[in-house]
């Protein structure tokens, strides 16, 4: 009985070992594993998404960028109508998109044609609770604390797509090829939400920073994009998609603390490029009928905010502050 129990004790040892040492290696190469070029391999195949772009026929292209509430929230179209000169407005934006994946999908295309590049900021992107809408190479950057949480709360396989990813790293293997899609969207990468009926959704902690803290790689490639437009001679900007009423509300009262840090960690990270809009900036219109709900536009509200957008991207903006008002 005493051998059988030493044999199961033992035998239990072996992955708690190995478990220990990936944890262990994961720590001791974390620097290495979030260089920028072994980041690339699992994000420039992303690129490939936006082939269309270099079938464009237009000398002079203007970018908007980020995550959804800017997809939603402006029409190229609508940009491109507005604007006297003739260059043409593309949409890089999709849900839950960070300047991670952004930056490398502008590293990885041709940008000899572009002379703007606009990026919306919403302050839960730049949280590690969001990793779960990320590529899951960046599961590598939790603790191991914080994947002991996020099993619990988020994502049961956590682990086995933390140890997949580590794997990856130390065998050098890429990500799969992605099929390179040549098709020139409807309107150059803006989608319109057509319900007119104002969707209540939950207004829950998607910060969750007590438990998971700040993604620092977001903040660090922000200013990446940055850096890439000022090598390019691209003009670069920053602005706030609007919010509507209820949410604006509920942030300054729930998250007012995670703004002023995340306001902070901006401005620490070197940001030098002009801002502009505001979370309130269509309050003085009825946004009843102009949100799909509490963070996205409806069609309406697209064409509405394109406007004030366009308006807005023309005139001279001082430089990212946070003092800057965002409500």
């Amino acid at each position: 009985m005493k051998q059988f129990i030493n044999k199961i004790v033992l035998f239990s040892l072996i992955p708690l070992g190995l478990l220990f040492v990936m944890e262990l290696s994961i720590t001791i190469l974390n620097k290495s594993i979030f260089k920028e070029n072994a980041l690339e391999k699992y994000y420039k195949e992303d690129a490939k998404s936006y082939a269309w772009v270099d079938k464009l026929s237009n000398d002079s292209l203007n970018i908007i960028s980020g995550s959804s509430s800017v997809r939603y929230g402006l029409s190229c179209n609508k940009l491109s109508k507005l604007n006297p000169d003739n260059s043409l407005y593309i949409n890089l934006a999709t849900d839950a998109r960070d300047p991670i994946q952004t930056y490398f999908i502008l590293k990885n295309s041709n940008l000899n044609n572009v002379k703007s590049i606009y990026f919306g900021l919403d302050p839960w992107i730049y949280t590690k609770s969001y990793y779960k809408f990320r590529n899951v190479y960046l599961y590598l950057d939790f603790t191991f604390t914080e994947c002991l949480k996020y099993y619990k709360e988020h994502d049961k396989s956590v682990f086995t797509k933390r140890y997949n990813s580590f794997c990856k790293y130390l065998f050098n293997r890429p990500q799969l090829p992605l099929t390179t899609n040549k098709k020139t969207p409807t309107d150059y990468g803006s989608i319109a939400l057509n319900n007119l009926t104002f969707n209540e959704i939950s207004l829950s902690d998607w910060f969750q920073t007590k438990k998971y803290g700040w993604s620092s790689l977001q903040f660090k490639y922000l200013k990446k994009i940055e850096a890439l437009c000022q090598e390019e001679n691209i003009k670069f900007s920053l602005f706030i998609p609007p919010k509507h009423s209820s949410y604006t509300e509920y942030y300054k009262t729930n998250h007012i603390l995670d703004h002023k840090v995340y306001t902070q960690k901006i401005e620490e990270a070197g940001l030098k490029a002009s801002i502009f809009s505001s979370f309130d900036i269509l309050e003085q219109n009825d946004e009843s009928g102009l949100f799909s709900e509490a963070v996205h536009l409806n069609k309406t509200g697209q064409n509405i905010f394109s406007e004030i957008f366009y308006d807005l991207s023309q005139k001279k903006h001082k430089e990212y502050s946070r003092d800057y008002k965002w409500f």
